[in-house]
C-alpha cells in the first residue's frame, strides 16, 4: 500500500502532480490517515518512503466525543457498523450503501465527524478517531475503529 500525503491548496496539489489526480474522483477527508499503525508517505519531489506513527484518541477523549452532543443517527450507524466489524475494515461504498447516502453526503458526514472530534475537549492535534486505509486498486477508503473508541462505545453502552 502506498499513500501520498500532501499539504497545499487543491490548485497547488494539481500543479505538483499533473495528470495524477482526477478532481472528479478525488475526495479529501479531514484527519484522513492511510494506515492504522504505519503509513508510507511520498511527495512530488521525494520518492523515498518514510514511516510515521499514527496516534488515536484516548478512551476518555472518545467518551467525551460520544457524549458532548447527541450523536446524529447516521454518525451512530457509522460508529456501530465499524465497531461490530472490528477488527475487519469496512469500505466507504459499504458504509454509503448501509446509510443510503451518496459519496458527497458521506464525505460531508465524515467531515462533520472530524469537526466534532477537533472540538472535543481533550483532543490532541493529530490524534485520529478512525483507522483509515486507502485501497489504491479500488480507489476508496476502508475504515475501522481503534480499541480506545470501541472501549468508549462499550462504556457508553452504544454497543
Amino acid at each position: 500500500m502506498k499513500a501520498i500525503i500532501l499539504d497545499g491548496t487543491p490548485e497547488e496539489i494539481r500543479a505538483a502532480l499533473p495528470g495524477y489526480l482526477d478532481a472528479a474522483s478525488t475526495i479529501v477527508l479531514p484527519n484522513a490517515v492511510p494506515s492504522p499503525t504505519k503509513a508510507a508517505t511520498k511527495t512530488a519531489t521525494n520518492e523515498d518512503e518514510d514511516d510515521f506513527d499514527v496516534s488515536y484518541i484516548e478512551k476518555q477523549t472518545a467518551r467525551r466525543y460520544l457524549n458532548r452532543r447527541i450523536l446524529h443517527d447516521t454518525q451512530r450507524t457509522i460508529l456501530t457498523t465499524l465497531a461490530k466489524a472490528s477488527p475487519e475494515m469496512v469500505t466507504a461504498p459499504e458504509l454509503q450503501e448501509k446509510l443510503g447516502i451518496s459519496t458527497s453526503q458521506f464525505a460531508g458526514m465524515m467531515g462533520a465527524m472530524g469537526r466534532r472530534l477537533t472540538n472535543t475537549p481533550g483532543w490532541v492535534e493529530g490524534d485520529c478517531l478512525f483507522i483509515q486505509e486507502w485501497d489504491t486498486e479500488k480507489g476508496y477508503y476502508c475504515y475501522g475503529l481503534p480499541d480506545s473508541v470501541i472501549e468508549a462505545m462499550k462504556a457508553e453502552k452504544l454497543i
